[in-house]
C-alpha cells in the first residue's frame, strides 16, 4: 500500500484548518503556503474535500475555507478513502473487484488481510482533532 501525495497532503491540510483557533477563512494561497503545496493541487484537494461537504467556503475578498465541526471528528482512515481511489493493500481483499481465482484456496490471503486490518484500524485512531491538537502541543515545544 502506497499513501499518495494527495492523502498526506490532504490531511495535513485538514490538521492546518483544524488548528485555526479563530476560525477566519483560509486561502488556498495560505494553505499551499503553509504545506508547501502547489495552488494548482490544493485547489484538486480543496475540491475533494468540497465534494464531501467537509469544509465551509467563505466568498469575498477576507474569504477561504473553514474547517466543519463534524470533520473534526472523521479519522485519518475516513480521509485515506475519500482521497485514495483503490483503499485496498492488494486487489483481492477488494471483495466487489476480485478477480483472483485462488482466493479461496491462497496461502497468504490471511497474511494481507489481517495486515490491511492493522492498517486501518491504527488510522481509525486518530481524528483530525486528536492530529491538530497533537501537533499544537509539538509545535510549542
Amino acid at each position: 500500500m502506497k499513501i499518495s501525495t494527495k492523502t498526506r497532503y490532504g490531511l495535513r491540510m485538514l490538521v492546518y484548518l483544524a488548528t485555526q483557533k479563530d476560525k477566519e477563512p483560509i486561502s488556498v494561497k495560505k494553505i499551499a503556503e503553509h504545506e508547501d503545496v502547489s495552488i494548482k493541487y490544493t485547489e484538486q484537494i480543496i475540491r475533494s474535500f468540497m465534494r464531501k461537504k467537509l469544509l465551509t467556503v467563505v466568498r469575498g475578498s477576507k474569504g477561504g475555507y473553514v474547517i466543519k465541526p463534524e470533520t473534526l471528528k472523521l479519522t485519518a482512515k475516513d480521509i485515506f478513502v475519500l482521497l485514495e481511489n483503490e483503499a485496498f493493500l492488494i486487489e483481492c481483499l477488494d471483495e466487489k473487484n476480485c478477480n483472483c481465482l485462488r482466493k479461496e484456496n491462497c496461502s497468504t490471503f490471511e497474511l494481507w488481510n489481517g495486515l490491511e486490518n492493522a492498517i486501518f484500524d491504527y488510522l481509525n485512531s486518530f481524528t483530525i482533532e486528536d492530529l491538530a491538537k497533537g501537533y499544537l502541543i509539538n509545535s510549542l515545544k
